[in-house]
């Protein structure tokens, strides 16, 4: 299929290397934090810090235990990004 494309637009298609899992994972992590940061900078947080504190309370749960299962809630599997 490749070689039908090269002959009718008359152009050399290079291989590429594709970037590595471990690779590809350290980027969507560093997405993910990013979006933290942000977050955290922007502000105007203070209704769902609330919230969690409210949360901790009254679950007895470490703030990181929730920020851990919101977080699987946003990204849907135990995995990251």
């Amino acid at each position: 299929m490749l070689s039908a494309i090269e002959r009718l637009t008359r152009q050399k298609i290079d291989m590429m290397k594709l970037p590595s899992t471990e690779a590809i994972n350290s980027q969507r992590i560093a997405r993910f934090q990013q979006r933290i940061s942000d977050a955290l900078s922007a502000g105007d947080n203070e209704f769902f810090s609330n919230l969690m504190e409210q949360y901790c309370n009254d679950h007895n749960v470490p703030a990181l235990d929730v920020a851990a299962a919101l977080a699987k809630m946003l990204h849907g599997t135990g995995r990251c990004c």
